[in-house]
Parts: structure tokens; sequence; C-alpha cells
């Protein structure tokens, strides 16, 4: 049965993580949009500056202990 719980609370936990990562790029989106209107130069999605092998940042690791203790 701990099997379970701790299946379930990783599920959980991706499926955080991939809304917050489909929140930051439709808030990246909006910003880009909004500073071409703005006739502002905007970067291409190439020139992504973010080192995706960074460590996770603000992540509340507490919920993949066991919730019944």
């Amino acid at each position: 049965m701990p099997k379970d719980r701790v299946l379930a609370a990783t599920n959980r936990t991706a499926a955080e993580w991939d809304k917050r990562t489909r929140e930051l790029k439709k808030k990246e989106m909006i910003q880009k949009q909004q500073a071409r209107d703005r006739g502002e130069e905007v970067s291409s999605d190439d020139d992504d500056d973010d080192d995706d092998d960074e460590a996770v940042d603000g992540v509340d690791w507490g919920g993949l202990e066991d919730e019944d203790s």
C-alpha cells in the first residue's frame, strides 16, 4: 500500500510541475507579445539563456513524504 501513496504523490508533483511550466511559458509568451506591441525587440525562442540543468529551487519536497505520518 505505501507504494500507491508514493506513486500518487509523485504523480501530483509531476502534474504540478507540468502546470507551472505551462503557466510560465504562457506568461513569457504574453510578456513577449506585450513587448512587441510596445515596439521593443524581443529575442527569438532559440536564444533562451535559461540553463535547463540547474537544480530545482523552490520545490516543496514535503509533499513526497508519507501523508499519514
